[in-house]
């Protein structure tokens, strides 16, 4: 059975769109894994960075995590699963933290938490980190032709004094375009822009928003 390549939703052959998503399904219904570079030795292919927060539109008031994870020869885009969420929130008990964390450990994930459990990725191989979960994305640098950051703030409800803002990570590439909320701090910026260089188009905050792997 197929996966989506914008979801990683189960779609049933034949199909046209994702049933959960609504994005068109390739002819080929792959999941958008691309083999190495032509000369490439996936012995050498390395974890180089990640950004751990990416949230992905799926419907109306749905959305679905994935973490990015930057090698020396390709970009992998992992689903944030449910069961790699639960061991995130059973490693959140283990670590030591202030007053409110310890309350909120094993019941909320906190960013740290997240970057913590992001830290497994570099001990693993691009293969696992493909093979984890299935719909998982592998985009070759040389097939990324543009990557660029949209900043977007929603005007505040007139019953609230409170304003939202977002950063957009739009990855537009030959297996096709991936867009993903995401922090756009300077950590973040830095593993785009190590891996794609100019064509990382668009600033991000000024500050960053959560801690140093």
């Amino acid at each position: 059975m197929p996966f989506c390549a914008s979801c990683g939703g189960k779609v049933q052959t034949g199909e046209k769109f994702c049933g959960s998503c609504g994005a068109p399904i390739k002819e080929t219904g792959k999941t958008g894994d691309a083999p190495l570079p032509t000369g490439s030795d996936s012995a050498s292919e390395a974890v180089v960075g990640v950004i751990p927060h990416l949230v992905q539109a799926t419907g109306k008031l749905k959305s679905k995590g994935w973490i990015l994870v930057s090698t020396n020869q390709r970009i992998l885009l992992s689903q944030f699963s449910a069961s790699m969420m639960q061991e995130a929130l059973a490693l959140s008990k283990t670590r030591k933290k202030g007053f409110l964390g310890n309350i909120l450990a094993g019941r909320v994930l906190l960013a740290p938490d997240v970057v913590e459990y992001c830290r497994r990725f570099f001990k693993m191989s691009p293969e696992q980190i493909l093979a984890e979960t299935p719909g998982n994305i592998a985009l070759n640098f040389s097939g990324i032709r543009r990557a660029y950051i949209e900043y977007e703030l929603d005007e505040k409800d007139e019953d609230s004094s409170i304003r939202t803002d977002r950063y957009w990570l739009n990855l537009l590439s030959d297996q096709g375009e991936y867009r993903y909320v995401f922090d756009a701090d300077p950590q973040d910026m830095k593993v785009l822009r190590d891996a794609l260089g100019d064509r990382v188009h668009g600033e991000g905050r000024a500050k960053a928003m959560k801690p140093n792997f």
